[in-house]
């Protein structure tokens, strides 16, 4: 059964997951488009099939149904100069957006856009909200599952780029993961394909998360899920 379950490793093979059998990320992302999520960068999302949503705080940029983060732990040629944080007390991610100072304004990054977003609907249109699913990678080709999250708060933060030698803005997002959640990947597909994510909500999504959308109720994790969390704690 298709499963994201926190503290499982997931293979993935990137653009190339038509050709392999053994992917278990991309492949279990395709919907009714024949698309799946983009194979690169940290802040992943796509569209829905049929549907367009925008929001007032960024009305160029449709709402996906999903969002998927990534935080690499291995050298690359793409390194950003700023580190996420997966708590040593399990539970907390603290998640930089994608601004990298290659444009003036931290907003015009598509990623930052998605995450303000998602600060955006939080307070004003819950319904819609889309799903954030939190992966990290601690060796190429290989994703470890830490959590469906949701967005604590958002700010806007400084760094300094030795790059550029500059400081750059960006967004500094901090996430509390769902007490032990087995994500079923058919509930982000179906989202994807609705023309109401509510009813796939209804139809598909954690308890959890309908408590979250409906009620606020934060999530908190179990014992197991901690441990599970902790050995990768940085």
């Amino acid at each position: 059964m298709k499963k994201f379950i926190i503290g499982q490793s997931y293979k993935d093979r990137g653009p190339n997951y038509k050709r392999f059998d053994d992917d278990k990320f991309s492949s279990w992302l395709i919907d009714n488009s024949g698309k799946s999520i983009p194979p690169i960068g940290g802040i992943r999302f796509k569209q829905y099939v049929g549907l367009e949503m925008y929001s007032a705080v960024q009305p160029a940029q449709k709402i996906p149904p999903y969002i998927i983060l990534i935080s690499s732990f291995i050298d690359s040629n793409f390194d950003n100069p700023w580190s996420d944080i997966i708590s040593k007390t399990p539970g907390k991610i603290t998640y930089w957006g994608d601004a990298n100072g290659r444009k003036n304004n931290h907003m015009s990054y598509v990623g930052n856009k998605a995450l303000d977003n998602v600060n955006f609907l939080l307070k004003n249109s819950r319904e819609i909200v889309p799903p954030i699913l939190h992966f990290s990678k601690h060796e190429k080709g290989n994703l470890f599952f830490n959590g469906l999250c949701a967005l604590e708060k958002i700010e806007k933060e400084s760094f300094f780029s030795d790059f550029k030698n500059k400081k750059i803005n960006n967004l500094k997002c901090f996430l509390k993961v769902f007490k032990n959640i087995d994500v079923d990947p058919n509930w982000l597909v179906a989202r994807a394909n609705s023309m109401d994510p509510s009813e796939a909500d209804n139809e598909m999504a954690p308890p959890q998360w309908l408590d979250y959308i409906k009620y606020n109720k934060l999530p908190s994790l179990s014992k197991n899920a901690r441990r599970k969390i902790t050995k990768y704690g940085i």
